[in-house]
């Protein structure tokens, strides 16, 4: 996500599962968890910028940050639905959650 805080981008690593669908018979659904990449993510610059917001120097930065997607299949494997959120808080500071949804009729 570039731009996620200030002019800090959050590279994020993603995990999928596939499963049977619990609401589509003969379905299948992928589900996707999202996390900061560890090894491209500027934790330094999220500290400066978020002590720099709080104008307190001395501001502890915890952070949590998880995205989720699901994206539903019928059995021909054509797209039916997709479902995307993610949630973003500095504690005490900062709080973004954005919540997509996509439903093909």
């Amino acid at each position: 996500m570039t731009g996620f805080f200030g002019s800090l981008d959050l590279p994020l690593l993603l995990h999928a599962t596939v499963i049977a669908s619990p609401t589509l018979p003969g379905g299948r659904e992928l589900q996707v968890t999202a996390r900061p990449d560890a090894t491209h993510f500027d934790e330094d610059k999220l500290n400066i910028l978020a002590k720099e917001v709080m104008d307190l120097p001395n501001f502890e930065v915890i952070y949590r940050i998880e995205g989720q997607e699901t994206y539903t299949l019928a059995p021909d494997h054509t797209l039916v639905s997709a479902s995307q959120k993610l949630t973003a808080v500095i504690e005490n500071c900062y709080h973004h959650y954005s919540q997509h949804t996509l439903t093909i009729v």
